[in-house]
């Protein structure tokens, strides 16, 4: 059975798979070691995991109870490296993925699939995993350092230690950006409403870099709002976003902020430390 899934995945999405083994406890979970993931066209390496593992609940298959069936998934110690260019097929499949997921009957089978994974009381665990898109122009990279994600009978509950560093070929003065965040937040299982903090030990490019930052999300009624937290900065930053209608708002406030002791530019003259003690009070 293993063995026609790994065909049909690489006949329908032109990847293989391949791994050093595979857990005998079957009754329990299926644990695979030294995972590959492979663009079947190029013969490239394009993922690898140490250990990836699904466990489930036997008896509830058995049983013919689906919304239980899934237990843990658990990934650890790897990396997802796709390059768009070079793997110029898999992009094409995973381009065209997203096109006809607009059509009727791919909606409807993504339905179906948000309606199992919906159902399940699961926790998925990713534990050390590099991640990295790129193409001509964009260059993307993050660590996932820790991440859960929980669900539960009501809620879906995420829970990421993470950094990640972007670069624009089209801009090569501003550098490459990086930075290092916690991240918690809590949705309802039908993901129409939650909220998320974002703590940002640092933001910084080439060119300047911005001290601890504290961001609050919220989602409801198919709106975003953000808002920062004046925990690390004296600043109040609020936005929001419709998703239905694409109306973007926004809303600046600060007292007694000292720009030049929060934000270093370092490509910036020496005479400009002397206006460090500078304050900027206001609202836009």
């Amino acid at each position: 059975i293993c063995d026609m899934l790994l065909t049909q995945l690489e006949q329908t999405y032109n990847i293989r798979i391949a791994y050093e083994s595979l857990s005998p406890s079957l009754l329990r979970a299926i644990s695979l070691r030294n995972v590959k993931i492979y663009d079947a066209e190029h013969n490239i390496e394009i993922a690898s995991f140490e250990d990836f593992s699904i466990q489930y609940r036997l008896w509830e298959a058995i049983f013919g109870n689906t919304a239980n069936i899934l237990d843990s998934v658990n990934i650890a110690n790897g990396f997802v490296d796709i390059d768009l260019v070079k793997n110029e097929t898999l992009a094409a499949q995973l381009q065209d993925m997203l096109q006809s997921s607009e059509t009727a009957h791919s909606a409807e089978m993504t339905e179906d699939l948000f309606s199992f994974f919906e159902a399940q009381l699961l926790t998925v665990h990713i534990k050390n995993v590099r991640l990295r898109f790129k193409n001509d122009v964009h260059d993307l990279n993050a660590r996932i350092s820790d991440g859960v994600c929980t669900i539960d009978e009501t809620s879906l509950t995420v829970s990421l230690n993470s950094t990640a560093s972007y670069q624009n070929a089209e801009h090569p003065d501003i550098g490459r950006a990086e930075t290092a965040f916690t991240m918690e937040g809590k949705f309802n299982k039908g993901l129409t409403a939650g909220s998320m903090i974002a703590d940002f030990s640092h933001f910084s490019t080439g060119q300047f870099g911005i001290d601890r930052l504290k961001l609050f999300a919220d989602y409801r009624n198919k709106e975003f709002t953000f808002n920062t937290m004046q925990d690390f900065q004296p600043i109040d930053f609020t936005a929001s976003w419709n998703v239905d209608t694409n109306d973007i708002r926004g809303q600046f406030s600060c007292e007694d902020f000292k720009p030049l002791q929060s934000i270093s530019l370092y490509q910036a003259p020496k005479e400009l430390a002397k206006f460090s003690p500078l304050t900027m009070s206001g609202n836009v």
